[in-house]
Formats: C-alpha cells, structure tokens, sequence
C-alpha cells in the first residue's frame, strides 16, 4: 500500500487518528473471529472504532460507550 489509511475523529480537545490500516492487518491476523479496535474519548462518551471478522470478511465497527449515544 501507498500511504496507511487514516481516518480523523474530531474530539473535543484536539482530533484523534486511527490507524485503520493497522487495525485491518491485526484482524486478519485473529486466529477466529473477532474484533479489534481503538476506543477515542469525546468530550463525555466513548467512541470504538473498530474492524471485525466475519465468517473470514472484515467489517469496520463504530459503537458509542456510555453517555447519550
């Protein structure tokens, strides 16, 4: 790959990046199905963001954690 795929969630003190590249390489990596992901604080609530596998496809998973979703 040229560059890693990055994408940007604005929080409210400064703007979070995750590495989705990297998240994509560790999922495939699972020995079973599973997640992985990064939890990003925002302001009062907790974003994950993350990749999972599905019956060997990758699916990208945003949940929000607590406080008013």
């Amino acid at each position: 790959m040229t560059k890693p795929i990055s994408k940007k969630f604005k929080t409210k003190t400064r703007e979070q990046r995750v590495d989705l590249d990297g998240l994509v390489t560790m999922a495939e990596n699972l020995p079973a199905p599973g997640i992985v992901g990064r939890i990003i604080k925002t302001g009062r609530r907790q974003l994950f963001v993350g990749v999972e596998r599905v019956r060997g496809q990758l699916v990208p998973v945003v949940f929000a954690i607590g406080g008013a979703a």
